[in-house]
Order: structure tokens, then sequence, then C-alpha cells
């Protein structure tokens, strides 16, 4: 059921302050059962800002595949000045937000933490993603145009709101437009269907 009031508790555990470096939540191969609650809820990740990454970013030209029925495969996202502003929240920029039923499992999933070259049979670049589920890693690896897994373990944090009831689902999708609409984050792209 909708609650205004959960929304915005909610919103407060999100900051960038309550981010948790992903070396942190790491137990070997896999993310701690202890550390990332297997609940519902909403989380962003988060760049450890540094001005390397936002020169990278500057400039940088994304590709994402067309839908068919548009005149040219791919469309090419720039990331501005302007836009990595947007996406800066203290000292870290914002690169993905999104909802789920398994916080632990959906981050995981992001990560691919056992696969260190996830785009076997794929071409960066090309718009085409080798899967639908890794868009954090698949964005920076696009970005930096190499495998960034041990980066993304060195310079990306996680904040999450736990929402897990059932009934909550609303809230989540209402918190997740929220925070994609205050954050502008880089990776939460992607052509209308």
């Amino acid at each position: 059921m909708f609650s205004e009031e959960k929304i915005k508790s909610a919103f407060k555990d999100l900051d960038q302050k309550n981010a948790k470096a992903l070396n942190d939540l790491i137990i070997g191969r896999g993310i701690s059962k202890t550390r990332l609650p297997e609940k519902g809820g909403v989380y962003i990740f988060w760049w450890n800002q540094s001005k390397a990454f936002e020169e990278k970013l500057k400039g940088c030209t994304y590709q994402v595949k067309a839908k068919k029925s548009h005149e040219v495969d791919k469309i090419n996202i720039k990331f501005t000045q302007d836009w990595i502003e947007k996406a800066t929240v203290g000292n870290k920029v914002c690169l993905y937000v999104g909802k789920t039923t398994n916080l632990r499992d959906r981050v995981t999933k992001h990560l691919k933490l056992t696969k260190e070259n996830i785009w076997v049979g794929h071409t960066r670049n090309s718009g085409k993603k080798p899967n639908t589920v890794s868009q954090m890693r698949i964005g920076l690896e696009t970005v930096f145009d190499k495998d960034m897994l041990v980066e993304i373990k060195e310079n990306v944090s996680v904040s999450w709101a736990v929402m897990d009831e059932y009934s909550e689902a609303v809230n989540r999708f209402f918190l997740e437009d929220k925070m994609i609409s205050n954050n502008y984050p880089l990776f939460n792209i992607d052509v209308e269907r």
C-alpha cells in the first residue's frame, strides 16, 4: 500500500553518506548474506568520485541499441559536465538506481563476481549488452573500454533502503522513480520499448 511516510523514511537510507563499499560486502566470490539483506528494497550504486573518473566521463559516448523500428542501429549518449554535476552527490557519482524483491541477489547480478569477462561473444560499444541484469558493470566497462571488476570492487559503494513487504511494491516503484529523478544516474539509460 502506498505510504508517503515510508518513502520519505527510506529516502534517507539511500543517501550517499549511508553507502557501504562493495569490498566491505564481498566475502570470497559473493556478497555476504549478513551484510546485505535478502529482502526487497531500493538500491543505488555510487562511484567514490575521483577527478580521473570525471575526466574519463566528460565527452564519452555511451551507445545503446536502438529499437528495430528506428532508422539507426545505435543511439549515442554523451555524458556532459552538467549531467555529471547533477549525478554527483557529496563526494560520489550516482551510477545506477534500482528496485528489487531481493537486494543481495540483485546487487550480485549487477556485479557478476564470478565472471572476469562478461563480454564473451559481444563487443563493447556495440550498443548491444551482453546481458540484461548487469547494467552498472556494463555501463562502466563500456565507458572505460576494459574489464572493470577490480576497479568496481575498489571504487563503487551501494546504499539501500529495505522495503520488504509485498504490499510495499508500490512504494519501491515510487522511491526508485524519485531517486532516479533526484540523482540523474549515469546508467539508468535504455531505449523506450
